[in-house]
């Protein structure tokens, strides 16, 4: 049997619902159970959303084998991303400058 680990998609899931991170938890944490992987999670990655830290800590105490916040990997992409705009902000010209600009020519 192959040991390496891998990456899947399980399902998409609607959740009708406020996405607090509870409502989150309870949903992931279900289909985590459905496909009985509950177990063999190893970390979770997503972005830097409250919700999704509030997500992972409620999963710490539904799934009696998943730790919680230790096993929570937050998106490089998106950490990239943030610090991308960050930078490329000091560059922006405010709205109202900009339209004089343009009415000037």
């Amino acid at each position: 049997m192959n040991e390496q680990p891998i990456s899947l998609l399980f399902d998409v899931v609607e959740v009708a619902e406020s996405h607090s991170g509870l409502v989150l938890a309870s949903a992931f944490a279900k289909v985590l159970e459905d496909f009985d992987v509950s177990d063999k999670i190893l970390s979770i990655t997503c972005d830097n959303a409250t919700t999704n830290d509030v997500m992972i800590d409620k999963l710490g105490y539904l799934l009696d084998d998943y730790p919680g916040a230790t096993s929570h990997t937050r998106c490089f992409a998106h950490i990239v991303n943030l610090i991308a705009k960050s930078l490329l902000k000091q560059f922006d010209v405010p709205k109202k400058k900009a339209d004089d600009a343009l009415r000037e020519d």
